[in-house]
């Protein structure tokens, strides 16, 4: 089930994903033991749930996980959105406001991004 909500959420490349492959499951091997949990909640809350909060439509929250996934380029943030560059700093400015973290930190990154996947498992477990 683990595995299969990866897949649907759309967290792991398509095809045959075995569980028991850790190259195949990287961080999200971790992220088992914590799935279904209220550990998982409480990352999730203590790290974006204020953002989740204020961010009714989650236009917020997937701007946040794209920037992630560019791994902190602008510039491919907004061409992968369909969104001006003035766009994207608009809305970084009002994550910014929200949670008051530096986007540009390694291990904030990393924390926040994280935190965007347990919230997209909790959504849709």
């Amino acid at each position: 089930r683990y595995v299969a909500a990866l897949l649907t959420a759309g967290l792991l490349p398509g095809g045959t994903v075995r569980f028991d492959d850790p190259a195949a499951l990287g961080a999200f091997q971790l992220l088992f033991e914590l799935w279904e949990t209220p550990l998982l909640e409480r990352y999730r809350d203590v790290h974006i749930g204020a953002l989740a909060r204020a961010d009714n439509r989650g236009i917020l929250l997937d701007t946040l996980r794209v920037l992630l996934e560019e791994g902190g380029s602008q510039r491919q943030a907004a061409e992968k959105l369909a969104i001006h560059r003035n766009t994207l700093g608009y809305r970084l400015r009002q994550i910014r406001q929200v949670l008051p973290v530096d986007l540009d930190a390694p291990n904030v990154r990393l924390t926040l991004h994280l935190a965007l996947i347990a919230h997209t498992l909790i959504e849709r477990g």
